[in-house]
């Protein structure tokens, strides 16, 4: 088994496994990750994207739960692939905030936040 070559993306494994099925490449096993072990003595920050370290390896499984290589199409999907993050309401909101320029800007940033959704009541 050699695997994609995952090193250095941002990749959460329910989104992409969607995305090859999706692009038909059944994936009926899952998929994994594997990839070198970090020795870094600081743990990443809380809620930190699954960045994965160089040399990481993207397969499947066959029936008996064995790794083994995804077909050769599957390489243009996982070169496509864009993860998509759901941030909280809180977490959009300080997001805007921070990152407000102006007072209307701020106006603006409240606004929206109160308008949400998902917004607390």
């Amino acid at each position: 088994m050699s695997g994609i070559d995952v090193g250095g993306k941002i990749i959460y494994l329910d989104q992409l496994q969607a995305d090859l099925n999706a692009g038909g490449v059944p994936t009926p096993n899952g998929i994994s990750i594997a990839g070198p072990h970090q020795d870094d003595a600081s743990p990443p920050p809380l809620n930190a994207p699954p960045l994965w370290p160089s040399g990481s390896l993207l397969f499947t499984y066959d029936n008996q739960g064995n790794p083994i290589d995804l077909p050769p199409e599957a390489q243009a999907i996982v070169d496509a692939y864009t993860p998509v993050t759901t941030l909280s309401w809180r977490e959009r909101t300080t997001a805007a905030l921070e990152a407000a320029q102006t007072v209307k800007d701020l106006e603006d940033v409240l606004v929206t936040a109160f308008n949400a959704a998902d917004a607390p009541r």
